[in-house]
C-alpha cells in the first residue's frame, strides 16, 4: 500500500511526501514519484541502515534522505 500511496501522491499531490521507512521495496513508488515530480524526504531508522547505501544512488534535489 505504501507504494501504491507514493505513486498516488506523487502524481497529484504538490506537497512534500515524508516516507518513514527502511524498507528497500519502497523503491518503485519512489523512484515513480520522484518521476512525476514530488519532493520526498525519506526517514531511514538507524535499525535498517543495512540497505541505507541503496537510497545514496538517488541523487536528485528533490530527495532527501535522513538517518534517525
Amino acid at each position: 500500500m505504501l507504494v501504491a500511496d507514493l505513486i498516488y501522491y506523487g502524481q497529484n499531490s504538490p506537497d512534500i511526501i515524508v516516507v518513514v521507512s527502511g524498507d528497500d521495496d519502497l523503491w518503485p513508488g519512489i523512484r515513480a514519484a520522484l518521476v512525476s515530480g514530488a519532493s520526498i524526504y525519506h526517514v531511514i531508522p538507524r535499525r535498517h541502515n543495512k540497505h541505507a547505501h541503496l537510497y545514496r544512488e538517488l541523487r536528485t534535489d528533490l530527495y532527501s534522505r535522513v538517518s534517525m
